[in-house]
């Protein structure tokens, strides 16, 4: 459905774990001259702008190359994955929410001219339903680098999302974020939610050992899944095999 409206051989898509720095290789792919840069204050003026004195992005705080999707018009919308607690249902998400942002943020007028880069936490089985003319890069490590990485990163993103633009606070998914956030603030995080939905409190330091060996056993299954899965247009690869990542993008 999406190839019927959009160029998708023409977004690349960068599949990766949370904490796996899909960020970095984003603000690398964006440095090749025929790959459009997301330009705004919040981000830096140029990919390579990753120092920021103030930043809106409240994630670049703990993960410094972390960006938004800004264009000229707006700001495009990500792949149903980010979405995917509040809208299950992927069809009903890129008809009825993506296609209409894509098109309002510019989408279709800056993939005349440049390529686009997309994040995804999705795994490429998933991905090439979806975008499947996209050259996908599914991003691998050792679990336990990614894990540690996640523990001082993701796990201190802010959990408590609003998505004004899918009516975020009105969905289920919002209403139950929302009554967790009166009760243990709205400033949670990653790792506050995963503490309330198991002990009904805020994260403490007791959950230490527990919560970095559930982080390593999800990091471990997925890594596994990504090494398994063979594509005509994934890649899968380390974070700074950026001569063959260049390669595969020029296939």
């Amino acid at each position: 459905m999406l190839a019927e409206k959009i160029d998708t051989s023409k977004i690349i898509i960068v599949s990766f774990e949370p904490g796996g720095g899909g960020h970095t290789v984003g603000r690398v792919l964006c440095c090749l001259p025929d790959v459009y840069w997301y330009s705004h204050p919040n981000n830096g003026k140029h990919p390579w702008n990753v120092h920021f004195t103030q930043t809106d992005i409240r994630q670049r705080y703990a993960a410094r190359n972390h960006y938004d999707r800004y264009t000229h018009k707006g700001t495009l919308p990500p792949p149903h994955d980010y979405v995917v607690d509040w809208i299950p249902d992927a069809d009903d998400y890129y008809e009825n929410y993506f296609l209409p942002r894509w098109q309002e943020a510019g989408g279709n007028e800056i993939l005349e001219h440049k390529r686009i880069v997309l994040m995804s936490h999705a795994l490429p089985e998933v991905l090439v339903e979806q975008f499947p003319e996209s050259k996908i890069l599914s991003i691998v490590d050792k679990p336990e680098i990614t894990a540690e990485k996640y523990l001082v990163t993701t796990a201190l993103f802010p959990a408590y999302l609003k998505l004004a633009w899918i009516d975020g606070e009105n969905r289920p998914y919002g209403k139950r974020l929302k009554a967790i956030a009166d009760l243990i603030g709205r400033d949670m995080t990653h790792r506050d939610l995963w503490a309330y939905e198991r002990y009904g409190v805020k994260y403490k330091n007791t959950h230490q050992d527990e919560y970095r060996s559930w982080t390593h056993d999800f990091m471990q299954a997925n890594m596994l899944k990504r090494h398994a899965f063979s594509h005509k247009n994934v890649l899968t690869t380390k974070r700074k095999d950026y001569k063959i990542i260049k390669k595969f993008l020029e296939q």
